[in-house]
């Protein structure tokens, strides 16, 4: 009996942690960065990525024509230190009625995002960005 109480205490700690790792978390953050990377190809481009509550939006200055596009934020999950900039966080997003993926990974060489979009009228292929400063709101 003890044996399976163990077991049993043992596997609700597992699954404990498995929901600790995919919970949703609720974070406000204002991102820069000065290009992106596209198919292999870095594009020089001011950037500044803003999530507020329910909404991502990616502001961009590329050959000095700016352009705004507005994500509607589905669901948020991962983990993220404030203090180290350490983490990951994954927004599955919406855009003219479109699923994309924003991804934004912290480790200690620096931060990224990952931005793909689903079936819009965007070139194909991941936005990487290397990201220069994070401010949390």
């Amino acid at each position: 009996m003890r044996t399976l109480y163990k077991t049993l205490m043992g596997i609700a700690l597992l699954l404990s942690g498995l929901q600790i790792q995919a919970q949703a978390i609720e974070m406000d953050f204002s991102l820069t960065s000065d290009s992106f990377s596209l198919l292999g190809s870095t594009i020089p481009a001011q950037s500044k990525i803003n999530k507020t509550g329910g909404a991502l939006t990616l502001e961009q200055i590329i050959g000095g024509q700016k352009t705004t596009t507005s994500f509607a934020v589905e669901d948020i999950t991962g983990q993220w230190d404030e203090n180290t900039g350490l983490g990951e966080v994954v927004c599955t997003m919406t855009l003219q009625g479109h699923t994309s993926i924003f991804r934004l990974t912290g480790t200690d060489q620096g931060m990224t995002v990952k931005l793909t979009f689903g079936g819009v009228d965007m070139a194909e292929g991941d936005y990487v960005f290397d990201i220069n400063t994070i401010n949390y709101q």
